[in-house]
């Protein structure tokens, strides 16, 4: 049933999806057809404008407290995490984030969950950096060291080096100046690195 209702949606009838996901909602209450159900409704509201994003949320909000099997549960975190992410709210997504990855077993949603938390972990630090809060950067920073030495973590990783040098510490600064120079081979890491 949740697959007509489905097909009923990429047809354009969402009256006609609506009463069929109500039917399974009802008399199949937290069914796998209704979890998986009202997830493709969410995934298909997504994509049709911002005034239905709205009740994709309201939908993954919902399925938050629902017993989901792990791979739907992380699949819904990660859709509220990343909302969080999109409305600015990058500490909240952060601790979200953080929560899902403490579990030890692995899923193949955890790869996008990294991938954000990386975009949360530079927008955070750019954040504090421009509010003048190196012990913030540096805190963050420490958190997790190895999400900043990839190639699109130049920035955020000059910011954590500024961090270091503002607040004397000087030989962090240095390393973090060398690892810039090396990956970025612009003149102000050397010169960084030279003072």
């Amino acid at each position: 049933l949740a697959r007509i209702a489905e097909s009923y949606l990429h047809e354009g009838q969402r009256t006609q999806a609506e009463k069929l996901y109500a039917y399974i909602q009802v008399q199949y209450p937290d069914s796998e057809g209704d979890l998986s159900g009202r997830i493709r409704k969410a995934e298909y509201y997504e994509t049709q404008g911002p005034e239905l994003q709205d009740e994709a949320m309201k939908i993954y909000k919902d399925l938050e407290f629902r017993p989901l099997p792990e791979p739907l549960k992380h699949f819904v975190q990660f859709k509220l995490a990343h909302a969080e992410y999109m409305a600015g709210q990058h500490q909240k997504c952060l601790e979200r984030i953080d929560a899902v990855l403490k579990s030890s077993e692995k899923a193949p949603i955890y790869d996008d969950l990294r991938v954000l938390r990386q975009k949360v972990l530079y927008t955070l630090i750019k954040q504090r950096a421009e509010a003048g809060d190196s012990k913030g950067v540096i805190d963050l920073y420490a958190e997790d060291p190895f999400a900043f030495h990839n190639q699109e973590a130049v920035e955020a990783l000059a910011s954590v080096a500024r961090a270091y040098e503002t607040l004397s510490f000087f030989p962090e600064a240095m390393s973090l100046y060398e690892t810039l120079a090396q990956k970025d081979p612009s003149q102000q890491w050397k010169l960084a690195v030279a003072r």
